[in-house]
């Protein structure tokens, strides 16, 4: 008799035509996307050429050079209305974590076309195994993949990310794994997938934070370990003098407001409060306010990821710490909004699954919508604005369906409790000696 193949029991996707000639569909949209970024790639106006040049520091030097009169590797105002003009390559990123280097150094012994092709293709790769990864823990959309292979690999933060040479979706894959690894009870394994991540330290934070007091100690262990061997590797590779002074560069280049054209690629609390504040206002009050108001906002978030949960609703809280992240990071570049692509997988299978969360799903819909189609459709800087706005619907969104959750558990486990008592009292009655 011949097995039926359902969501639950498919371990891979099944490659049909349709599926063939959705793939085919996504290559060429890549392809155009190269070729017209092509002239820019060439001329080392892109992100990757500031990553290639720090790798070609550390292979001929020994360190690049963390202080603020070095110009940061952040484009002027002027470089992003028309970047063919400055034909100078971006100097060495002074901005990751020396530890990163250990990626771009060995891609710096290549040239530099051909680096930015092999990283193109790790990027690529990278991209499918998150996908492949979660494959089986996303049996609601199953019948989707079509839609899931266009809209994941089209997404605007996924294609600037790619063409830029950025490490966003590295840090999606590193993510994946770690809630993978949640989910499947290994624990250390999270706890080291987390720390390869903290290349974006700003991102990571909120989830530590979640881990600490969802008190996931091995989790935490497994990631301070990890964090302790990335600093030793950046001692190792750059000294211990330039891998330390990395963090007080950092500390003083944080004290300074990016221009406005820097902020209008920003789709985070920090560009949205800048954005709707008149220019009189000082911006120092201005990142006080927005400093309150993320921390508020994750002290809400941790409030909730507090209580412990069913297995099924690790999506949601870890969706849930994800997306706040991203809402209140301080420094937050499109293209690291690609890591939103895992609430957004995780929550749309929740939400998909017969008699859930049925008040969810049309927030939901809004806020990826919002994402996706805003960059494409609508000019800059309102599209940051509007894409900030549905991160800002999923994580309320995220944030109600947990609280419901939650009140559902009591609910049951309330019943449940009044039932046995029930029960007890009339076995009690039904087996008490007569008194006559």
């Amino acid at each position: 008799m011949r097995r039926e193949v359902t969501g639950a029991t498919m371990a891979r996707p099944q490659i049909t035509p349709s599926v063939i000639l959705t793939i085919a569909i996504v290559v060429l949209v890549h392809a155009t996307v190269l070729s017209h970024m092509w002239p820019y790639i060439s001329a080392g106006r892109v992100d990757f050429r500031s990553l290639y040049e720090a790798g070609t520091t550390v292979l001929h030097r020994g360190a690049p050079a963390y202080q603020l009169s070095v110009r940061p590797s952040v484009p002027s105002a002027a470089e992003q209305m028309d970047p063919l003009r400055f034909r100078t390559p971006r100097g060495p990123d002074n901005l990751h974590p020396p530890f990163e280097l250990l990626i771009f150094t060995p891609l710096a012994a290549l040239p530099y076309r051909v680096a930015y092709l092999v990283w193109y293709c790790c990027n690529s790769l990278m991209l499918m195994s998150v996908l492949l990864a979660l494959w089986k823990h996303i049996p609601e959309l199953h019948s989707h993949l079509r839609l899931l292979l266009f809209a994941g690999a089209t997404a605007y933060p996924v294609l600037v990310s790619l063409s830029q040479g950025q490490d966003s979706i590295l840090l999606l894959l590193l993510l994946t794994l770690s809630f993978l690894s949640l989910k499947e009870g290994h624990e250390f394994r999270a706890g080291v997938a987390l720390g390869m991540g903290m290349f974006k330290f700003l991102l990571v934070g909120p989830i530590v934070l979640g881990l600490m007091v969802a008190r996931r100690w091995r989790t935490l262990a497994a990631y301070g370990v990890t964090c302790v061997a990335l600093l030793l590797a950046s001692f190792a590779l750059i000294g211990a003098k330039a891998a330390t002074s990395y963090w007080f560069f950092i500390f003083r280049f944080g004290r300074v407001t990016p221009p406005v054209a820097t902020l209008n690629h920003m789709p985070s609390l920090r560009e949205f409060s800048h954005a709707l504040v008149p220019k009189s206002v000082p911006a120092m009050w201005v990142d006080v306010v927005v400093i309150g108001l993320s921390v508020l906002i994750l002290a809400f978030v941790l409030v909730r990821c507090a209580n412990a949960a069913r297995a099924e609703v690790l999506d949601l809280r870890f969706s849930m710490l994800v997306t706040t992240a991203t809402v209140i990071s301080y420094h937050f570049f499109v293209h690291n909004a690609t890591i939103l692509l895992l609430p957004v997988l995780l929550a749309a299978n929740h939400f998909a699954g017969p008699g859930r969360h049925a008040f969810a799903r049309v927030p939901f819909l809004i806020a990826v919508a919002a994402m996706y189609f805003a960059p494409f459709v609508i000019s800059e800087p309102a599209d940051m604005l509007v894409f900030f706005c549905g991160s800002v619907v999923l994580l309320l969104t995220l944030y109600r369906s947990t609280t419901r959750d939650a009140s559902q558990d009591f609910s049951s486990l309330s019943r449940s409790v009044t039932t046995q008592c029930r029960t007890a009292n009339s076995a009690d009655y039904s087996v008490r000696p007569s008194q006559d």
